[in-house]
């Protein structure tokens, strides 16, 4: 009984050396391979975007490391904006814009004014019938149709019909 214990606790024992071998091995493996960085101080905060950037230099680690990173954050301080209308779209560039103003409780460094620029939506107002069926699986290809028809819109400016593609379901077996 007493020669089982004591082959119990030296195979327990090596299994343990083995074990503590493997994850030395794993740690010395993992620090050859990490990439350490030198932290840059985080730059002022950009009142246009509300970020901030810090960059990330190389310290230590092997050529698959970056030389440099950069970070981005929002900044702690908040500049709030009171939303502005939106124009009219801008036929020439396709874009509409909005003029947002700063909130009286907001951080008095932030810019008194926000331009926000967006692309226009299509103004034609053309709606289709998307509950038409699909059509089968065309095997030459691999896609299948839906042809949706003009339920509102000005005629003269709208499609009589719309037609959209997607892949077929590859299906297994």
């Amino acid at each position: 009984m007493y020669s089982c214990w004591v082959f119990g606790a030296a195979l327990a024992a090596m299994a343990a050396v083995a074990l503590g071998d493997q994850d030395s091995y794993a740690l010395r493996a993992r620090a050859t391979e990490e990439c350490r960085y030198k932290k840059e101080a985080w730059s002022e905060c950009d009142n246009a975007t509300n970020t901030q950037k810090r960059k990330l230099l190389l310290k230590r680690g092997s050529g698959s490391c970056d030389p440099t990173k950069e970070l981005t954050r929002r900044c702690k301080k908040a500049c709030r904006y009171e939303k502005g209308a939106w124009n009219a779209c801008d036929a020439a560039t396709n874009t509409r814009r909005r003029t947002d103003k700063l909130k009286v409780k907001s951080d008095q460094s932030c810019q008194p004014t926000r331009t926000v620029t967006k692309k226009c939506k299509s103004t034609s107002g053309c709606r289709y019938n998307r509950n038409s069926q699909w059509s089968d699986c065309d095997s030459k290809t691999n896609s299948r149709n839906k042809v949706m028809h003009l339920m509102s819109g000005d005629a003269a400016q709208c499609e009589p019909t719309k037609t959209i593609s997607k892949p077929c379901r590859v299906r297994r077996i």
